[in-house]
């Protein structure tokens, strides 16, 4: 019950479809194969200095993709970015750091967040 059809599709990383071009923005609402896409975006957030991701964060979905949550903000850690959530009721930016966040999205609740390099304001 609550399953929904699946389709099995053909994949390629960001970095392979990208190379060589300047990417600013990123949109991932991929219904909890964010972790697997970071990963294959890497060597375009390293070129990319300004790029901004906006990205769903779902621990529910991540998890039915066999991914932890935590293994995914840690992630985004780790490609030197950080995270804020996009308050939609604010129109803003809203700081929040790890445990918070995942207490926040407890149950199959979920944020978006926008990622951005550490060095940008």
């Amino acid at each position: 019950k609550g399953q929904r059809p699946s389709l099995e599709i053909e994949t390629i990383s960001i970095d392979k479809y990208v190379e060589g071009k300047r990417v600013d923005l990123i949109k991932m609402d991929i219904q909890g194969a964010e972790l697997l896409a970071l990963q294959g975006m890497q060597k375009t957030i390293r070129l990319n200095p300004d790029v901004i991701i906006i990205s769903e964060f779902s621990p529910h979905l991540l998890e039915r993709c066999g991914a932890r949550p935590s293994d995914y903000l840690d992630a985004i850690e780790m490609v030197g970015l950080k995270f804020d959530i996009i308050n939609e009721k604010t129109k803003g930016l809203e700081p929040i750091n790890k445990t918070d966040l995942l207490a926040r999205c407890s149950e199959s609740r979920y944020e978006n967040l926008l990622l951005k390099h550490l060095r940008i304001k």
